[in-house]
């Protein structure tokens, strides 16, 4: 599983020298990191001979929405537990999850006990002797471990079709399983890049937790996990938007000719360009876009208001 990187227009530094990788391209519908952790994960539920995946989250998840469409690929029934109440109209990614799975196998429970409410129903069906599993959100669960790895191993060949080595990679995290996966898969292949998190949500404590749980399922590892933590300066509560935030969507089409989400990317590459100014980063810099984005189709009047408000003042000064 291969993506390209090429160079930013408008990232470079004094010593700096960024490229993205673009995740982002590798699948219409489905973010390129959640693709690499299905690889081996969907394989593994087939082996498993799993006939029920119970799927737990909100409504607008990139991860449901994603995961939805190989599940259904591979005739495994899909029982969704999501938190709040359902939505008068569809917007964003439940437009589209609402494609994939019927509204029979939709459940709505209060917001914050959809996990419980999903693991409860896996319980007591498993009981019954049901070929069923649980996937959490995010899908951070080990057997998504082999695929994440993926992303290392790509690297390595960009770098050396490229004839460069990255010293600085920028990735966002969620749920952590794709940063905590390639900080690993780094150490594991003693590679000296420093891996710079823009955590989205989550806690530092709960990142480290993942780091030592996953460290558990892979060979041992001598070399130093080299990484630093961030949470966005701007926008800092998940799902949140500003004027800041559009404004980063806005300038990477322009500019970069990329799209980007308002949840995890526009943040990333926001939060990245603010450190690489700061002048302590040097040499060869690489962002990870992970996709994710159809989540912009649940800001369609967002965008519309920017892009009306621009043309206004066009012409204003005409």
């Amino acid at each position: 599983m291969n993506s390209r990187i090429h160079r930013l227009n408008t990232f470079d530094a004094p010593g700096v020298i960024a490229y993205v990788k673009r995740e982002d391209e590798l699948s219409f519908g489905i973010s390129g990191s959640k693709l690499r952790k299905y690889s081996s994960l969907i394989p593994y539920l087939i082996e498993q001979n799993i006939k029920e995946v119970v799927l737990a989250g909100s409504a607008s998840s990139n991860h449901i929405l994603s995961i939805a469409q190989l599940l259904k690929e591979n005739k495994i029934k899909i029982t969704l537990f999501l938190g709040g109440r359902r939505p008068d109209k569809p917007v964003g990614n439940f437009i589209f999850t609402s494609l994939i799975i019927a509204p029979e196998d939709m459940h709505w429970v209060a917001r914050g006990e959809e996990d419980s409410a999903a693991q409860a129903y896996a319980a007591a069906r498993s009981q019954e002797k049901k070929s069923i599993f649980y996937i959490p959100s995010g899908a951070r669960m080990k057997e998504a471990i082999p695929g994440a790895l993926s992303l290392i191993h790509d690297l390595e060949k960009n770098e050396r079709e490229l004839g460069i080595t990255f010293d600085h990679v920028f990735i966002d995290s969620g749920t952590g399983t794709t940063a905590v996966t390639a900080i690993l898969g780094s150490a594991l292949l003693k590679k000296h890049t420093h891996f710079h998190v823009i955590q989205m949500a989550g806690t530092s404590h709960e990142f480290k937790m993942l780091i030592e749980d996953f460290r558990s399922a892979l060979p041992p590892i001598h070399s130093p996990l080299r990484y630093s933590l961030y949470q966005p300066l701007t926008a800092r509560s998940f799902g949140s938007t500003n004027a800041s935030v559009w404004k980063c969507v806005v300038h990477m089409a322009r500019h970069e000719g990329i799209l980007v989400d308002p949840i995890y990317n526009a943040k990333l590459f926001s939060e990245g360009k603010r450190l690489l100014q700061q002048g302590k980063i040097q040499g060869n810099v690489l962002f990870i876009h992970s996709g994710g984005g159809f989540a912009l189709a649940g800001f369609m009047e967002n965008l519309g208001n920017i892009l009306t408000k621009e043309v206004r003042c066009t012409h204003d000064k005409k």
